[in-house]
Protein backbone atom coordinates (compact mmCIF):
# COMPACT_ATOMS: atom_id res chain seq x y z
CA UNK A 1 0.00 0.00 0.00
CA UNK A 2 1.53 3.00 -1.29
CA UNK A 3 1.36 6.73 1.03
CA UNK A 4 -1.32 8.04 -1.87
CA UNK A 5 -3.46 4.80 -2.08
CA UNK A 6 -5.56 3.98 1.31
CA UNK A 7 -7.60 1.55 -0.53
CA UNK A 8 -6.13 -1.38 0.73
CA UNK A 9 -7.34 -0.47 4.13
CA UNK A 10 -10.92 -1.54 3.23
CA UNK A 11 -12.52 -4.86 2.32
CA UNK A 12 -10.95 -8.11 2.42
CA UNK A 13 -8.21 -6.05 4.70
CA UNK A 14 -9.20 -5.81 8.18
CA UNK A 15 -8.87 -2.55 9.20
CA UNK A 16 -12.00 -0.59 8.08
CA UNK A 17 -12.00 1.24 11.35
CA UNK A 18 -8.31 2.63 11.39
CA UNK A 19 -9.20 3.71 7.80
CA UNK A 20 -12.35 5.92 8.90
CA UNK A 21 -10.96 6.49 12.28
CA UNK A 22 -7.98 8.26 10.23
CA UNK A 23 -10.30 9.86 8.26
CA UNK A 24 -12.12 11.47 10.66
CA UNK A 25 -9.43 12.51 13.07
CA UNK A 26 -7.86 14.42 9.67
CA UNK A 27 -11.19 16.12 8.84
CA UNK A 28 -12.13 16.86 12.23
CA UNK A 29 -8.49 18.83 12.79
CA UNK A 30 -8.98 20.62 9.88
CA UNK A 31 -12.19 21.92 10.95
CA UNK A 32 -10.99 22.84 14.36
CA UNK A 33 -7.71 24.56 12.47
CA UNK A 34 -10.23 26.16 10.31
CA UNK A 35 -12.91 27.21 13.04
CA UNK A 36 -9.62 28.64 15.09
CA UNK A 37 -7.98 30.37 12.00
CA UNK A 38 -10.91 32.64 11.24
CA UNK A 39 -12.14 33.32 15.07
CA UNK A 40 -8.33 34.45 15.48
CA UNK A 41 -7.57 36.15 12.50
CA UNK A 42 -11.19 38.23 13.31
CA UNK A 43 -10.30 38.50 17.17
CA UNK A 44 -6.98 39.98 16.26
CA UNK A 45 -8.49 42.65 13.63
CA UNK A 46 -10.33 43.59 16.44
CA UNK A 47 -7.80 44.44 18.56
CA UNK A 48 -5.75 46.29 16.22
CA UNK A 49 -9.26 48.34 15.45
CA UNK A 50 -9.32 48.96 19.41
CA UNK A 51 -6.14 49.46 20.11
CA UNK A 52 -6.22 52.56 16.74
CA UNK A 53 -8.82 53.81 18.63
CA UNK A 54 -7.18 54.43 21.61
CA UNK A 55 -3.92 56.09 20.00
CA UNK A 56 -6.66 58.02 17.80
CA UNK A 57 -5.77 56.88 14.63
CA UNK A 58 -9.56 55.92 13.80
CA UNK A 59 -12.69 56.62 15.93
CA UNK A 60 -14.90 53.85 16.35
CA UNK A 61 -16.65 55.67 19.15
CA UNK A 62 -15.60 53.38 22.07
CA UNK A 63 -15.37 56.84 24.58
CA UNK A 64 -12.58 54.71 26.74
CA UNK A 65 -9.77 55.68 28.44
CA UNK A 66 -6.46 54.43 27.01
CA UNK A 67 -5.67 52.47 29.76
CA UNK A 68 -8.98 50.88 29.15
CA UNK A 69 -8.89 50.50 25.58
CA UNK A 70 -5.16 49.22 25.42
CA UNK A 71 -5.97 46.61 28.14
CA UNK A 72 -9.19 45.29 26.12
CA UNK A 73 -6.58 45.74 23.11
CA UNK A 74 -4.78 43.04 24.63
CA UNK A 75 -6.68 40.58 26.21
CA UNK A 76 -8.68 40.38 22.80
CA UNK A 77 -5.38 40.10 20.59
CA UNK A 78 -4.15 37.35 23.41
CA UNK A 79 -6.95 35.35 23.19
CA UNK A 80 -7.27 36.23 18.64
CA UNK A 81 -3.31 34.83 18.88
CA UNK A 82 -4.33 31.74 21.17
CA UNK A 83 -6.37 30.98 18.75
CA UNK A 84 -4.21 31.15 15.66
CA UNK A 85 -1.60 29.25 17.89
CA UNK A 86 -4.12 26.19 17.88
CA UNK A 87 -4.50 26.14 14.65
CA UNK A 88 -0.53 25.85 13.60
CA UNK A 89 -0.09 23.96 16.73
CA UNK A 90 -2.87 22.30 14.82
CA UNK A 91 -0.52 21.71 12.08
CA UNK A 92 -2.45 23.48 9.51
CA UNK A 93 -0.99 21.84 6.63
CA UNK A 94 -2.94 18.30 8.50
CA UNK A 95 -5.17 18.40 4.80
CA UNK A 96 -1.97 16.40 3.47
CA UNK A 97 -2.82 14.16 5.42
CA UNK A 98 -5.89 13.08 3.91
CA UNK A 99 -3.81 13.20 0.62
CA UNK A 100 -4.89 9.39 -1.01
CA UNK A 101 -8.69 9.03 0.78
CA UNK A 102 -11.51 9.73 -2.06
CA UNK A 103 -12.36 13.46 -2.52
CA UNK A 104 -15.92 13.17 -1.44
CA UNK A 105 -15.18 11.40 1.21
CA UNK A 106 -12.85 14.15 2.64
CA UNK A 107 -15.79 16.44 1.32
CA UNK A 108 -18.21 15.02 3.71
CA UNK A 109 -15.77 14.84 6.80
CA UNK A 110 -15.03 18.26 6.35
CA UNK A 111 -18.90 19.48 6.28
CA UNK A 112 -19.74 17.28 9.53
CA UNK A 113 -16.73 18.94 11.43
CA UNK A 114 -17.17 22.33 10.06
CA UNK A 115 -21.31 21.71 11.09
CA UNK A 116 -19.87 20.76 14.63
CA UNK A 117 -17.41 23.15 14.60
CA UNK A 118 -20.42 26.26 13.79
CA UNK A 119 -22.30 24.79 16.80
CA UNK A 120 -19.34 24.36 19.24
CA UNK A 121 -18.66 28.43 18.66
CA UNK A 122 -22.31 29.34 18.63
CA UNK A 123 -22.60 27.59 22.17
CA UNK A 124 -19.75 29.34 23.23
CA UNK A 125 -20.43 33.01 22.67
CA UNK A 126 -23.72 32.35 24.16
CA UNK A 127 -21.92 30.76 27.37
CA UNK A 128 -19.78 34.09 27.43
CA UNK A 129 -22.41 37.15 26.81
CA UNK A 130 -23.90 36.71 30.34
CA UNK A 131 -19.62 37.15 31.45
CA UNK A 132 -18.85 40.22 29.38
CA UNK A 133 -22.04 41.79 30.53
CA UNK A 134 -19.97 44.32 33.29
CA UNK A 135 -16.80 43.90 31.21
CA UNK A 136 -15.59 47.35 28.53
CA UNK A 137 -17.91 47.46 25.13
CA UNK A 138 -14.71 46.16 23.09
CA UNK A 139 -15.52 42.12 24.62
CA UNK A 140 -19.75 42.27 23.42
CA UNK A 141 -18.04 42.45 19.89
CA UNK A 142 -15.12 39.66 20.57
CA UNK A 143 -18.16 37.50 21.83
CA UNK A 144 -20.06 38.62 18.54
CA UNK A 145 -17.24 37.78 16.39
CA UNK A 146 -17.55 34.23 18.01
CA UNK A 147 -21.09 34.23 17.09
CA UNK A 148 -20.39 35.54 13.77
CA UNK A 149 -17.76 32.96 12.84
CA UNK A 150 -20.05 29.99 14.21
CA UNK A 151 -23.11 31.68 12.21
CA UNK A 152 -20.80 31.26 9.27
CA UNK A 153 -19.99 28.54 9.55
CA UNK A 154 -23.05 26.85 8.10
CA UNK A 155 -22.36 28.84 4.93
CA UNK A 156 -18.69 27.50 5.03
CA UNK A 157 -20.02 24.03 5.30
CA UNK A 158 -22.65 24.71 2.50
CA UNK A 159 -20.43 27.12 0.01
CA UNK A 160 -17.18 26.39 1.09
CA UNK A 161 -16.54 22.76 1.37
CA UNK A 162 -17.81 21.75 -2.43
CA UNK A 163 -15.84 24.82 -3.55
CA UNK A 164 -12.71 23.14 -2.07
CA UNK A 165 -13.73 19.70 -3.14
CA UNK A 166 -13.89 21.63 -6.53
CA UNK A 167 -10.51 22.81 -6.17
CA UNK A 168 -9.09 19.99 -4.90
CA UNK A 169 -10.93 17.55 -7.93
CA UNK A 170 -9.79 20.21 -10.52
CA UNK A 171 -6.02 20.49 -9.90
CA UNK A 172 -5.28 17.49 -8.30
CA UNK A 173 -3.33 16.74 -11.68
CA UNK A 174 -1.38 19.64 -11.06
CA UNK A 175 -0.35 18.47 -7.53
CA UNK A 176 -2.05 22.16 -5.97
CA UNK A 177 -5.34 20.52 -5.13
CA UNK A 178 -4.92 19.28 -1.71
CA UNK A 179 -2.79 22.61 -0.85
CA UNK A 180 -5.38 24.94 -1.95
CA UNK A 181 -8.59 23.34 -0.63
CA UNK A 182 -7.60 24.47 2.85
CA UNK A 183 -7.21 28.06 1.66
CA UNK A 184 -10.12 28.20 -0.19
CA UNK A 185 -12.19 26.89 2.56
CA UNK A 186 -10.76 29.91 4.84
CA UNK A 187 -11.52 32.57 2.57
CA UNK A 188 -14.66 31.27 2.29
CA UNK A 189 -15.45 31.03 5.81
CA UNK A 190 -13.93 34.30 6.99
CA UNK A 191 -15.90 36.55 3.84
CA UNK A 192 -19.16 34.92 5.13
CA UNK A 193 -18.65 35.79 8.87
CA UNK A 194 -17.81 39.45 8.06
CA UNK A 195 -21.06 39.36 5.98
CA UNK A 196 -22.54 38.11 9.09
CA UNK A 197 -21.16 40.48 11.74
CA UNK A 198 -23.40 42.93 13.39
CA UNK A 199 -21.76 45.24 15.49
CA UNK A 200 -24.17 44.97 18.66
Amino acid sequence: MTFLDRSDLIGAHPQPFRYYFTLLLGTFRTGLDLAMLVVGTGLVGLAVAVLLDGFEVVDLGLDMGVGATLGAALVIGVCGGFGLGIASEGRYGMARSLDGFPSLEVALGRLIAIVIMAFALLWTAGRLESLVVDLPYPFEVAVEVVRSVGASGFAAAVLGVPAAWGVRRGLDRLGWGAGLAIPTLYVIWLLAALVIFDRP
